[in-house]
């Protein structure tokens, strides 16, 4: 049997602090990256493979995760590995992070490590999983991107989960905005601040809102990689008959500015956040969704004033 390369993986050493198995192994979803879900959020392949997940009947896409094991997989579990969440703060709560550890029936056996977010039903984690395919390669041309979605389980409690990949190094801004030991006119706070208005104006001129723009959905790398999780509320700008529905717009627009704003440190438990701060998110978000290329409609960049005004009103 091969083992994990426990040379890559320093992970790997730690010691697990629970087991979770994966019923029927563990279905990991074939790569739709031409899937828009501005058109069709779940395509009906998607819905297909669904099908299987629910049942039991799934098959393992080995080549997803660079697994290369032939034939079915025989089993699945997750190594649960604490360590894991810390750099994920508030980010971490009711999300497993482990080792997937995955059995051939060729008693083959390979690991990835990887998050596992539960839904309730295998539609709901198919929904996330097709954003986040979306957003693997479409995002990056916006400035941010999202973990890599692996696929879903199900699991021994009758629930759903959407396997992420775990990524190195990436840590969640909460980390930074909300320490005790970072001042708030730290330049590690200024950062984190700058980084989630640009992440968030860069959603809103792609023609997206978030829809739950917490600062603990938001993260960057060590490489100043900008990633969004929590993409389960998120959807395209609303359209009838190919014309933006302004109205609507700009309530999903004020929606995540005010996400945003609640999520930071207000007086409760921790000071306010300074007024240069919240004016270089001004800066930042109201550059970046007039500039021409920019779909948020000509209306609403004008209001870009209100819109951080709004935001400075929840202090």
């Amino acid at each position: 049997m091969s083992q994990p390369n426990r040379a890559e993986d320093p992970y790997s050493v730690l010691v697990p602090s629970g087991i979770v198995v994966l019923e029927g192994a563990v279905g990991i979803m074939e790569p739709y990256d031409t899937v828009d879900p501005k058109n069709k959020v779940v395509t009906r392949e998607l819905l297909q493979e669904v099908s299987e997940v629910e049942a039991g009947t799934f098959s393992l896409v080995a080549n997803s995760i660079d697994m290369d094991i032939l034939g079915m997989p025989a089993s699945a579990l997750i190594n649960e590995l604490t360590d894991l969440s810390k750099t994920r703060r508030e980010s971490s709560k009711g999300v497993l992070f482990g080792q997937l550890i995955v059995r051939s029936v060729f008693n083959e056996e390979r690991a990835a490590l990887v998050a596992l977010k539960p839904f309730k039903t295998a539609k709901e984690a198919a929904h996330e999983f097709s954003l986040g395919r979306y957003f693997k390669g479409a995002g990056k041309s916006h400035g941010f991107r999202t973990f890599e979605p692996l696929g879903i389980a199900r699991l021994e409690n009758g629930k759903f989960g959407l396997l992420t990949s775990y990524d190195h190094g990436v840590r969640s801004l909460d980390n930074e905005v909300w320490n005790p030991a970072n001042a708030l006119n730290s330049i590690a706070v200024s950062r984190a601040i700058g980084k989630a208005a640009l992440v968030i104006a860069s959603m809103h001129a792609s023609g997206w809102t978030h829809g739950d723009a917490q600062i603990k959905n938001i993260f960057a790398s060590n490489h100043q990689e900008l990633f969004i999780a929590d993409i389960e509320s998120t959807q395209p700008f609303k359209q009838k008959h190919g014309n933006p529905v302004i109205p609507e717009i700009e309530r999903s627009i004020e929606h995540d500015i005010r996400a945003l704003a609640m999520s930071l440190p207000n007086g409760r438990g921790r000071e306010v956040v300074p007024d240069e701060l919240l004016d270089m998110f001004s800066t930042f978000y109201t550059t970046i969704i007039r500039n021409p290329k920019s779909e948020v409609p000509e209306e609403l960049r004008k209001s870009s004033k209100y819109f951080m005004q709004l935001m400075q009103s929840q202090y």
